[in-house]
C-alpha cells in the first residue's frame, strides 16, 4: 500500500515542478531564421550616376532597383513569431521600411519579400557615398564604376510555450545584409572649348579675287570626333557643315574651309555656331574692293592660315 502512495506522491511533486517553472519562465525560440538581399548578377543594382562637370562630379540620376529584400522564419517548437522589422541602416534605429508595428502578430511560419523602390531622398547618405567614390576615384578621360554597400538590418522576436531556453534558437534574431550599390563616375563629355575664324585673300587690286574662310575647332578630346556646325552671314543665310576632329595627346581639332571669288566689291560678315555646345565665334568680317587703285580693305585676320 505504501508503494503505490509514494510513486503517487513523486508524480505530483514532479508536476507541480513543471507547472511551477512553467508560470515562473516561458521561452519562445525562432527557428530557420533568413535575411536575404538580392546580389545576384541578374539583379539591376542601385546606380548613383555623377557627371564632371567644371572639373568636379555633380549627380545627374539614380537609376536601377528594386532592391529585393526577404525576411523569414518560424517558431521552434511551442513558440510563434510575434514581431518582424526590416530596417535601412545598421539596426532597428534605422529608417523603417517594414514592421509589425505596435501590434503583435501569430506567425507559425514566417515569410516577408519586399521589393524597394530606390529614390533620391530615401538613399540621401549613401548617394554622398557614392560621390565621395568619384571624389577620390573619378578620372574625367574615362568612365570608374565603384562598390557602395547599403546596409539594412532585419529583426524576428518569437515567444512561446518553451520550458527550456536554446542558444540555437534565441527569441530574438537581429542580423545585418546588403545591398550593394554602385557609384557611376562618368568620363567628360567631348565638347569644343574654342573655335577661331580668319580669312585669307588672293589677288591685285582688280576683279575677279579671292578669299578664303577658315575655321578651326579645339576640343577637350584625342581621336576622332564629329562636330556639326552653322555657318552664318551677316544677312542671316545659313548653312550646316560637318568636321571630324584628329589629333592625340589631351585634345585634338577639326578644320574647315570655304573658298569665296568675287567679281565686285563686297562687304560681308560671318560666324560660326556649334550645334549642341554653348561655344560661337565672334564675327569675321570678309570686305574686297574692286577697282584701279582700290585692292582690299583692311581687315582683321588671324596667324591661323587655316
Amino acid at each position: 500500500m505504501f508503494k503505490p502512495i509514494k510513486a503517487l506522491a513523486l508524480v505530483a511533486l514532479a508536476s507541480f515542478a513543471v507547472t511551477g517553472s512553467a508560470q515562473a519562465r516561458t521561452w519562445g525560440g525562432v527557428d530557420d531564421f533568413a535575411f536575404d538581399i538580392d546580389n545576384s548578377a541578374f539583379g539591376d543594382p542601385v546606380t548613383f550616376v555623377f557627371a564632371p562637370k567644371n572639373g568636379k562630379y555633380e549627380f545627374k540620376e539614380i537609376k536601377g532597383g528594386p532592391i529585393k529584400i526577404r525576411l523569414k522564419g518560424k517558431g521552434y517548437r511551442r513558440s510563434w513569431i510575434t514581431e518582424y522589422g526590416i530596417y535601412l541602416g545598421y539596426g532597428v534605429q534605422g529608417k523603417e521600411i517594414a514592421t509589425s508595428g505596435t501590434q503583435k502578430g501569430h506567425w507559425e511560419s514566417f515569410d516577408k519579400k519586399v521589393s524597394l523602390k530606390p529614390t533620391r531622398s530615401l538613399l540621401k547618405s549613401y548617394e554622398a557615398e557614392a560621390l565621395k567614390q568619384c571624389q577620390q576615384h573619378g578620372k574625367l578621360d574615362e568612365k570608374v564604376v565603384k562598390a557602395v554597400p547599403i546596409p539594412f538590418t532585419g529583426k524576428l522576436r518569437a515567444e512561446g510555450k518553451n520550458l527550456l531556453k536554446s542558444a540555437a534558437n534565441p527569441p530574438k534574431w537581429v542580423k545585418n545584409n546588403f545591398h550593394y550599390a554602385r557609384a557611376v563616375c562618368l568620363p567628360e563629355p567631348f565638347m569644343v572649348k574654342d573655335v577661331d575664324v580668319s580669312v585669307n585673300y588672293k589677288g591685285g587690286m582688280q576683279c575677279p579675287k579671292e578669299a578664303t574662310l577658315n575655321v578651326k575647332f579645339t576640343t577637350n578630346k584625342p581621336g576622332k570626333h564629329k562636330i556639326e556646325f552653322m555657318l552664318v552671314r551677316g544677312d542671316g543665310a545659313k548653312q550646316w557643315n560637318t568636321v571630324y576632329t584628329f589629333g592625340s595627346g589631351d585634345h585634338s581639332i577639326a578644320v574647315f574651309h570655304k573658298n569665296y571669288t568675287f567679281n565686285k566689291s563686297t562687304s560681308r560678315k560671318y560666324m560660326i555656331i556649334v550645334k549642341g555646345s554653348p561655344i560661337s565665334s565672334d564675327w569675321e568680317p570678309m570686305k574686297v574692293t574692286c577697282g584701279t587703285g582700290g585692292g582690299f580693305k583692311a581687315a582683321p585676320t588671324s596667324n591661323n592660315n587655316y
